[in-house]
């Protein structure tokens, strides 16, 4: 490397020769270059990455480095974020690599910027992939002796809207009903008629619809209402931007990063990781059952309500049951 490097101590210029030489050397293992290029990134100060980052040398080094990292798999982490620069060494992981050195290229970051962010979607579509064959998998099992208590036909009849989304609500509703233990005729009607209002009529996309801006208002600690905040913080979104990951989903529109947590290990999905798949019907099939149990603004099993309850009773304390 043929460049001016006095910035750099002598053991941090040998281990940058180095680390060039093991990244051209077709030998060694990307596992091997990955890890090179972590404890590269941990040797040099935020300074000196950013000065190395301005030679055309260094760019390339940096730019290597960072797309070796990137395809390391034995780290998988969510999509990152290039704004922030850590402060920590050494560096953790291979977010933290990343970051510092998007930072320290700077302009030049781009092209390193756009292969990672590339390789951790990939890396989550697998991670999300593999969540959904382990609910799927749970369903399989655990409802296949449900027994049919209500039909498509049915259905249409309560809301024709929901067309040929029909078939997929009542096989649902059969299935919630049976992991629930609801038999009584009773509370069965009451539950096909809360979900299919929570809902909107089980639309396709299970999902509260509204803007980043109500979301946020609603949902996040950074809403300008004070009420909503505070909501917010009580019920575990305290970080900003929690407002659009932990909304209302699923069947009976589960809200909040407390719930999601809670919900997690019955569903059999991490869903404060993976937030997105409450609004997918093999997921809110199961969240479902937990809202109804007592994961919901309540904290009541709704089944109590209506052993116990009259009809407005239950009217009443179902208003807002997940939203508040």
């Amino acid at each position: 490397m043929g460049h001016n490097l006095a910035f750099l101590s002598e053991a941090q210029g040998d281990l940058t020769r180095e680390v060039f030489q093991q990244l051209d050397n077709e030998k060694v293992s990307d596992k091997t270059r990955a890890e090179v290029g972590r404890s590269f990134v941990s040797t040099l100060s935020n300074e000196q990455l950013t000065k190395l980052g301005k030679t055309p040398a260094g760019v390339i080094l940096l730019t290597n480095v960072g797309k070796t990292v990137a395809k390391d798999d034995s780290l998988q982490l969510p999509p990152f974020q290039f704004s922030t620069l850590p402060g920590v060494q050494p560096v953790q992981n291979k977010e933290q690599v990343l970051v510092r050195l998007a930072n320290a290229l700077g302009p030049n970051a781009m092209t390193l910027k756009l292969a990672a962010v590339k390789d951790f979607a990939q890396i989550r579509e697998k991670q999300v992939a593999m969540q959904l064959a382990n609910v799927r998998a749970l369903n399989d099992i655990e409802t296949a002796n449900a027994p049919t208590v209500v039909t498509a036909a049915q259905i249409l009849q309560i809301d024709p809207s929901v067309g040929d989304r029909a078939g997929r609500i009542a096989v649902d509703l059969n299935k919630m009903m049976f992991l629930a233990g609801i038999t009584d005729k009773k509370a069965q009607a009451m539950f096909i008629a809360q979900v299919l209002h929570e809902s909107k009529g089980a639309d396709v996309f299970l999902r509260e619809n509204g803007s980043t801006n109500y979301l946020t208002q609603m949902y996040d600690v950074t809403s300008s209402r004070s009420e909503r905040r505070q909501a917010a913080i009580q019920n575990g979104n305290t970080e900003p931007g929690d407002g659009l990951k932990y909304y209302a989903q699923g069947y009976m529109q589960m809200t909040w990063k407390n719930n999601y947590r809670d919900a997690s290990l019955y569903a059999g999905a991490d869903l404060v990781e993976f937030p997105e798949l409450a609004s997918n019907p093999d997921v809110a099939l199961r969240t479902t059952v937990k809202v109804w149990q007592g994961i919901n603004a309540r904290g009541v099993n709704l089944s109590t309500y209506i052993k116990d309850g009259t009809e407005e009773e239950f009217k009443r304390v179902t208003i807002g049951l997940t939203a508040d």
